[in-house]
């Protein structure tokens, strides 16, 4: 039973992974771009590092995905609200 529910599961999961490096990818690139004065960015670019910095991006991906949203900006979107959280 919990190998066909892992199996039932799986499609989610690889489709959360993908989303995530998608994240991780986008994120990345949007940090390298703070730099000066280190004083500041460098605390912000720490405190962005950790794991749970991709709910708020992934969860605003999944609910546009509802309304047949797949726009780079909604991506984009969800990364500017977890920056304004952080």
């Amino acid at each position: 039973m919990i190998s066909t529910v892992q199996e039932q599961l799986q499609p989610t999961n690889n489709l959360l992974h993908e989303l995530r490096a998608r994240i991780d990818g986008e994120l990345r690139a949007v940090l390298a771009t703070y730099s000066r004065p280190a004083s500041l960015y460098d605390p912000f670019i720490y405190s962005m590092a950790g794991s749970g910095k991709r709910v708020r991006p992934m969860m605003t991906v999944i609910s546009s995905a509802l309304f047949r949203e797949h726009s780079a900006s909604v991506l984009h979107a969800g990364i500017a609200i977890e920056i304004m959280h952080t």
